[in-house]
């Protein structure tokens, strides 16, 4: 068996380029701030801000980790997050 590269990328010594987003890392985050923020034991909105993606998952999910309709809310948001990149 034969394996053989992308010339382009490998051959080059280049790294295959990631396209760039069309949204801005504020905007993809929103679903997710906006979905813990709307909760009254929410951090103060400022440390919401500076949490990353999957640190604002881990604060999400630990608010309801046993509420099957509190876990489907954040899959969702979750999902706006990476569909928008």
């Amino acid at each position: 068996m034969l394996l053989t590269t992308h010339p382009n990328q490998t051959q080059q010594g280049q790294e295959p380029a990631i396209p760039a987003s069309k949204y801005s890392e504020d905007e993809r985050l929103a679903p997710l701030r906006s979905l813990l923020s709307s909760r009254p034991e929410a951090p103060p909105a400022e440390e919401v801000r500076s949490l990353s993606a999957t640190q604002l998952r881990d604060a999400l999910l630990a608010l309801g980790p046993l509420d099957c309709e509190w876990v489907k809310k954040v899959n969702a948001a979750e999902a706006q997050y990476w569909r928008r990149w």
